[in-house]
Order: structure tokens, then sequence, then C-alpha cells
């Protein structure tokens, strides 16, 4: 929720620190940076300058869906919300951005991500100002977020909400919370989980500044401040890190992948998507997840940091579509590669706590398919008591709504994830028509789709097809694999499967049409 949402007679005033610097400047922090990184510094500063050239020559971003989720979220929408005020200026401490919240009068400062800020300022609010911090106080002040944790091997992540005063991360403490750091967790991932902790948290401190309950205490003594890792420690924390996962496998067969991946991509596929898109033709690919964390790596789960370069490269390299859109025939088939949808099955808590906060971020477009008794009862799923010996937590209908309310969709999987083509008439039929009737009911939802459990071929019969259509279904999904042409099946409308092997070359491969099933 965001602090508009939960204050809904309040006036924001947003101040954005966007410095101006001179050549002599920037010639200045160059050599700065030399001194302290040494010679990683040259190509990892010559990469960023690469990058921001050709983000500037690039053609336009392709055409997205109108149904974009996360939009109320951009700097766009928030200079056009009514309470909503914003205002850039080069020096965050500087006389400008004083007189600017002093003729607000502001009641309470609240830092995120901003620089040292200094008394002139954040004594300003009548009530004084308080900041996010993504670390524990006070053993990890500074920044960057994660890494020192990670670094010192750390069993979980800190998030702080504390007054701001003179010295760095030293003001009383208000709120705290922490991330568990997993298995497989990285500084990439963690922050993602930082992100979202640190929203409630803030929601919930300005909540308790204004109705009065709120309690500050003093920091323990001691403590240490970080500052940014020099590139050789960064780069050594990485390998570490990078060792735990089983992608990276033989060096020899990743290396094949890459050249089998990369030249089919980049060679062939091109021409084959041209003409398709010449032709009005063009093919619809819908990606599959399941879970997304750090806490495994099997079949069905990617992790965090790779699901969000996942959605960052869809949305900036495809156009992306909602299943509504698919169903409803109102998608592009002139475009020039594949156009992209995004669907995840079953309805894990992680997928409320994980996903959609990237999906947010990336405004791509998603329908989940939850089997609804598991949502009403977090009944463990069956497939993980097999594989993992236990279950694992489900989102519930708080959540769900929530979401929804984001712009995110649902759809059916059934109501118990039950394999269809081998249970008798009746009981498919509750499954069906009670998962149906759960959605209708807790969602206001009336088109409904829906998504086979287990999803292969044999799991699919005619008879269980007819029954969702004359239930009332709008459309029906498998999850073997396949591309979705002009002539597409409502009720047999292709998924293709993701999770932790696929890293940036496999999927660049997928999303370019290969696909094994072929």
């Amino acid at each position: 929720m965001t602090l508009a949402e939960r204050f809904p007679a309040s006036e924001i005033a947003v101040l954005l620190h966007a410095p101006r610097k001179t050549p002599a400047q920037l010639l200045r922090n160059q050599w700065r940076n030399v001194r302290r990184h040494g010679w990683r510094w040259i190509p990892y500063q010559s990469a960023e300058i690469v990058q921001l050239a050709a983000a500037r020559l690039q053609s336009p971003p392709p055409q997205q869906s109108a149904d974009r989720p996360g939009q109320n979220f951009t700097l766009e929408a928030l200079k056009r919300h009514p309470r909503i005020r914003i205002h850039s200026v080069p020096a965050i401490n500087g006389e400008q951005a004083c007189a600017w919240v002093r003729d607000f009068g502001a009641d309470l400062g609240v830092a995120l991500g901003a620089p040292i800020l200094k008394p002139a300022l954040f004594t300003l609010p009548r009530m004084g100002t308080i900041n996010l911090h993504k670390g524990r106080l006070p053993d990890y002040r500074g920044m960057p977020p994660a890494f020192w944790e990670l670094h010192d091997g750390a069993r979980e992540v800190g998030c702080t909400v504390h007054k701001v005063d003179v010295g760095l991360d030293t003001g009383d403490i208000l709120l705290e919370g922490s991330v568990p750091v997993d298995r497989y967790s990285t500084v990439g991932g963690l922050k993602v989980k930082l992100d979202r902790l640190g929203v409630e948290l803030v929601t919930d401190a300005v909540g308790r500044m204004f109705d009065g309950s709120a309690v500050f205490k003093p920091q323990p003594q001691g403590g240490r401040t970080n500052t940014r890792p020099p590139l050789a420690l960064q780069a050594r924390v990485e390998k570490q890190l990078a060792a735990r996962d089983p992608s990276r496998g033989n060096l020899v067969k990743r290396a094949a992948k890459q050249m089998l991946f990369g030249a089919y991509a980049h060679a062939w596929m091109p021409v084959v998507n041209w003409l398709h898109g010449r032709a009005n033709d063009q093919r619809v690919i819908i990606l599959l997840y399941h879970r997304v964390s750090d806490e495994f790596r099997d079949h069905v789960t990617i992790g965090i940091e790779r699901f969000d370069q996942h959605m960052a490269y869809v949305a900036k390299h495809f156009t992306t579509v909602s299943l509504k859109e698919i169903v409803e025939g109102k998608i592009p088939r002139n475009t020039k590669k594949p156009v992209i949808a995004v669907s995840f099955d079953d309805g894990y808590l992680d997928n409320y706590e994980n996903a959609a906060p990237i999906l947010l971020k990336h405004q791509v477009p998603c329908t989940f398919f939850i089997s609804t008794e598991m949502i009403r009862t977090n009944q463990p799923f069956a497939h993980d008591m097999r594989a993992l010996g236990f279950g694992l937590d489900n989102m519930n209908w708080e959540q769900v709504r929530r979401m929804r309310d984001w712009g995110l969709h649902f759809g059916s999987h059934t109501r118990n994830h039950v394999n269809l083509a081998e249970i008798d008439d009746q009981l498919a039929l509750e499954e069906l028509q009670g998962s149906l009737n759960d959605i209708r009911m807790e969602l206001g939802q009336e088109q409904v789709f829906i998504a086979f459990p287990y999803g292969r071929k044999k799991h699919i019969t005619a008879a269980r097809v007819d029954m969702m259509k004359k239930l009332g279904y709008a459309a029906c999904f498998s999850a073997y694999g396949g591309l979705n042409g002009s002539d597409i099946d409502l009720f047999n409308i292709r998924r293709i499967g993701v999770n932790w092997a696929f890293d940036l070359t496999t999927l660049h491969a997928r999303l370019r049409g290969w696909d094994k099933t072929q």
C-alpha cells in the first residue's frame, strides 16, 4: 500500500535530487575511482558508457499492452496525481530545496535513497525526518544494501526506519525488520526483498508518527559504517555466490549452449520472425513460471534476481501483452519479434512477495492461475510433499485481491490442483465449478481462464475441455510447450515452462522462437 492510499487526506511533496556536475567534477570523480578500483574501473566504466550510448541510439521501445500493471507508480503518473507535488533540485541541501520544503509546510519528512541530509533540511518538517535504511543498525550503516551481509556470511539482512540526525544512519530507531539470506541468495535478489519490506515499514512508521504511537529507541553502542566496496572485492563475492549456482554447470557445455542459442537467436530466427511479421502472422510465446525464490533450484523455481533480469529483458526488447488480450485477439501480428505474455501457476506466497514487485517495476502484464482451495486453507501441494518432504506457504485471498488492485490478473487452476484426467466426472465438475465460483465471488471477475494442472497432453481430455466450455470458462491454457500461431485454439493455448536453468542466453533463444517440442 502506498502512502497516498494509506493517508487519503494527505498532501505529499516529493523532492528529487538531480545534481548537475561540471566536466571538471566528472574528471575528478573518474580519477578517484581509478585510484580506488584500479584497472577494473576502466572496462567497468567503458561498458557503462557503451550501454548509455546504445540506449540513446536504440529504436523506440516496442509497442506494449495498454493493460500494464504498475503504471500508477511511474514518475509520470505521480506527476498527474492530484495530491502529489514533485520538484527537482540540483542540490538536495541547497537553499532552493529548503525554501520549497519550508513553503510546503511539511509535517513529516521521509528520506528514501537520499544522499546525506543536513540539519538545514531535515529539521524543517514539524515532526522531523525519518529515513529508510536497508541494513541492520548499528552493525551495517552506510551502503550498499545486502552486499556486506553476504560478504560476512550473515543469516539475515535487516531493514530499519530511524530518525535522521547529524550522523550517518545514527538516529534513534523506530521500526526494524529483516529478510532471511537463503541458500542461493544474491545481492540483487535480496534488494527485491528489502524493497518490499521497506515499503511496509515506511507505511507503518508514518502511520505511527501521525497517530501518536511512535516510540523511538536509541541505537546500541558500536557498529560500523560501510562504503561501496572496491570492484575487486565485488568480483570476489560474486564469484563465491556464482559457485553455488547449479545453472553454471560444466564450462564446456555452457560455452556450447551459448554458441548454439546465440547463433539461433541472432542469425536464423530474426529472418523467420521478420517473415512472420511481414505476413501479419507473428507468433505468440507465453512463459510459464511457478515459484520465484532463492530457497530452491528445481524445475519449478527461478531465482529472484534472474526473474528480475527476465522481466527487464522482456519489457525492453519485446511486445508484452496480457492473456486477456490474446484471448480477445487484441494483439499485434505484424511485429518483427514474437509477442510475449507471462503467467504463473499454483499460487505460492513468493508470487506475492517476490514476483509481483518485479512485474510492477517493469510493467509486465501477468495472469496467476491459482488453486482456490489451496489459497483458502494454505494446504501444501502434493508435488511439494513428494519432492521436498514439506509444504510451502501459499498466497491468501487478501493478498490476491491486493495484486488484482495493482493490475495483475487471476485465473483458475482448479480448487485442489487435481489431475482432471484421472478423477471421475462428478469430482471434476466440483473442482471446475467450485474454482470458477471462488474467483467470481472473491475477485468480482466474470471472465475466467483456466490452466490445466500438470498440463501435459495426456492430462488434457476432450471431456474435460467440453465441461469447461459448458461451465463458462473463457479459455484454457496448457503447459507442454509450443508457440501460438494465428490459429489459436482458445481451449489449448500453449505455454513454455521456465525455471532456474534459463539464463539470459537460453531465454533469448526461447523468446526468439526456440522450443524443444517443435
